[in-house]
């Protein structure tokens, strides 16, 4: 019984830390907007996955953060988020 209450408590402070982490990783790019938000975010993961040793994790991020770097436009995220803004307002007039 005591062996699974210690268990129990290690999980939740591992768990702790890690949600702790990636608080600490978001509110660093919070200020930033567009493409640069994107770009702060997935090098944020980076950090996260090369602390772990999470090989695949930072092959797969290396590359996202390519395709950001190659097709990412403020202008397009704008267009997009009008799209969606435009289509919510479209279901809610349906209610």
């Amino acid at each position: 019984m005591k062996d699974k209450i210690s268990y129990r408590l290690f999980i939740i402070a591992i768990s702790s830390i890690v949600a702790t982490s990636f608080s600490i990783a978001d509110e660093s790019c919070v200020s930033i907007k567009g493409c640069a938000k994107k770009v702060c975010e997935v090098k944020k993961q980076i950090e996260m996955a090369k602390k772990y040793g999470n090989n695949d994790k930072i092959k797969g991020l290396n590359k996202a953060l390519s395709e950001i770097n190659d097709n990412c436009e403020d202008k397009d995220i704008i267009s997009k988020i009008k799209e969606d803004l435009e289509e919510e307002s479209k279901e809610l007039e349906g209610v």
